[in-house]
């Protein structure tokens, strides 16, 4: 993907996370607490990482680049996803999003990577912010539980948060439009 396309799919996916806080609906509050525990999703975020990082960077690998332990490199992989479930069973949703976002955020950087500073420098800097925060999350997951709670203590903080996401979203698609 271009450089375009991925600033466009990172504002659309930033306006997509940031609709539930816009909602009082008490469902959607509900499903957006039971986020950091949720074992569906769990499950569908962490074998969609492995399976991303597996198609999408372990089969890629030449002979220089420890092609010949692809093998090894599987195996490896697959343990750890299986011991997933078993060990670090606790916030392990957070744990899959943090994986995601820095497999997607290696994406993007390699799509900005010598392009004009003017057309990356939005996408780019809102990129290393989710990296931050995925290292941190990654590290310290029961942190989005309490940030999430902390959210939602006050009624408009939700708002806020969502309003800023929605703006960065549709600020970063419509910085597209100038490439």
């Amino acid at each position: 993907m271009h450089l375009s396309e991925f600033t466009i799919l990172t504002g659309i996916l930033l306006v997509i996370l940031g609709v539930p806080f816009l909602s009082s609906n008490v469902f959607v509050q509900a499903k957006v607490l039971s986020f950091p525990r949720s074992r569906l999703l769990a499950y569908i975020l962490m074998v969609t990482g492995v399976c991303w990082f597996l198609f999408g960077h372990v089969m890629q690998l030449g002979e220089a680049d420890f092609g010949e332990y692809k093998t090894i490199i599987v195996l490896i992989s697959i343990c750890i996803l299986f011991s997933a479930f078993f060990l670090t069973k606790d916030f392990l949703a957070v744990r899959a999003l943090s994986i995601l976002i820095l497999l997607y955020s290696r994406e993007v950087l390699d799509a900005a990577f010598l392009q004009e500073p003017s057309a990356r420098l939005f996408l780019v800097a809102v990129i290393y912010i989710l990296i931050s925060v995925a290292l941190y999350l990654g590290a310290y997951p029961y942190r989005m539980r309490d940030f999430l709670t902390f959210i939602y203590r006050k009624k408009s903080r939700p708002k806020y948060l969502g309003i800023a996401l929605v703006v960065c979203g549709l600020g970063l698609s419509f910085s597209a439009l100038s490439y």
